[in-house]
């Protein structure tokens, strides 16, 4: 049998159990492994039989970011042989294909015929686009086995997937940090704390149960699909990670009014590795970027590396007040701010709601923050770029 390293088996032996079905659900909090043991289990099933996968997101860059790396480390780990084709976004393994592909882009999939789709992060996508995939689940396997499309997510409120989740004929399996071993004690630690700080991220993120926060930091945003054809500034916002994901805000400025244009959210990035997406998401070296002032090493590497960064001091309250006078417009591609900015709550002390965010799954946030406070009180190049 093949190393199925950082499988968990709860989830495991469900996919395995349930492999004759048409539709099943993975869902649960945060921690719990269901991305890391969906991909080897499908990758067993790759090695097994001849298979046409699809693995999708909303948005190709999320998926590039996210999934395909999980599915490469679990290749390595599992000792499978494979071609890459980068530029196709394919894994090609004996038999069988890999494809990776976003919702942003769907003509790509006209036409195409999968034997197994995973949506990830089904959150992002709507009933049409769920819809839309099914129709794409029609070749023909050489044994017996149905067609299958496997649906993962945390359980924050969207109707279709709430009834998804209730439909007699669709079994779904909620798992949780705790099903998790591998799991690190800090990150454990922090799911758990959450009971402390909002009892409604405690459901979702911990306990993995549907339910909707109920004090929302900000209700000054909406998401558009075209931006202006101009701003008076364009800024960035960086917040470093490792483990947790770096996260990068490209801002436009207008008319006292915030557009977040593009988002680069990746973990495991090292300084030298980001400085090189810089170059690839072609960040001007004169337009400033307000980063995390925790980190001057990291700082100051980047500027050795040619490009205008400075620190932010983490004055939350202000920097929340600051961008909580402006409204936001969301590119609908920025896919983790979306996310992020939907579930971004006030800490609760029993029936108190305290003036401090709890700090979960704010990357995107934290980065907003540091590019509206250094942008309004801090010095900064005079820039005008006038094209997106």
């Amino acid at each position: 049998m093949l190393n199925r390293t950082r499988a968990i088996n709860k989830i495991w032996q469900f996919l395995s159990r349930n492999s004759d079905k048409e539709v099943i659900v993975v869902y649960g909090g945060a921690g719990a492994g269901k991305s890391y043991t969906i991909a080897r289990w499908l990758l067993c099933g790759a090695v097994d039989e001849e298979l046409r996968i699809l693995i999708v997101r909303k948005v190709m860059r999320s998926l590039r970011d996210s999934v395909y790396l999980i599915v490469k480390e679990a290749l390595a780990e599992m000792g499978i042989e494979y071609e890459e084709r980068a530029s196709e976004f394919k894994i090609k393994l004996d038999e069988s294909e890999i494809f990776f592909r976003g919702m942003d882009n769907p003509e790509k999939l006209k036409s195409a015929e999968f034997n197994i789709i995973w949506i990830e992060e089904a959150t992002e996508l709507t009933k049409d686009d769920f819809l839309y995939l099914k129709l794409r689940l029609r070749r023909r396997r050489k044994t017996k086995t149905n067609n299958l499309m496997i649906l993962s997510f945390n359980p924050v409120n969207v109707e279709w997937l709430m009834d998804l989740v209730n439909h007699e004929d669709v079994p779904a399996l909620r798992v949780v940090h705790r099903d998790n071993p591998f799991l690190n004690d800090e990150y454990r630690k922090m799911l758990d704390e959450l009971k402390n700080e909002n009892i409604e991220l405690y459901q979702i993120y911990a306990l993995g149960e549907f339910a909707t926060p109920q004090t929302i930091i900000y209700t000054n945003w909406d998401i558009i699909n075209e931006p202006p054809r101009s701003f008076d500034d364009i800024i960035y916002g960086l917040d470093f990670g490792y483990n947790n994901p770096t996260c990068l805000l490209k801002i436009g400025w207008r008319d006292q009014e915030i557009y977040i244009l593009d988002e680069l959210y990746q973990t495991h990035l090292t300084n030298s590795e980001l400085i090189e997406r810089l170059k690839e998401l072609d960040v001007s070296r004169n337009a400033p970027i307000f980063a995390d002032s925790a980190e001057p090493d990291r700082i100051k590497e980047i500027q050795q590396a040619g490009y205008w960064i400075q620190g932010v001091a983490k004055n939350v309250k202000n920097g929340i007040d600051q961008v909580k006078r402006r409204k936001i417009h969301i590119l609908s591609h920025c896919v983790n701010t979306i996310r992020e900015i939907k579930n971004y709550s006030w800490r609760k002390k029993g029936d108190i709601i305290l003036d401090e965010p709890v700090k979960f799954d704010d990357h995107s946030l934290d980065s907003l923050r540091y590019a509206v406070t250094g942008y309004l009180e801090q010095s900064k190049p005079s820039i005008r770029m006038l094209d997106v």
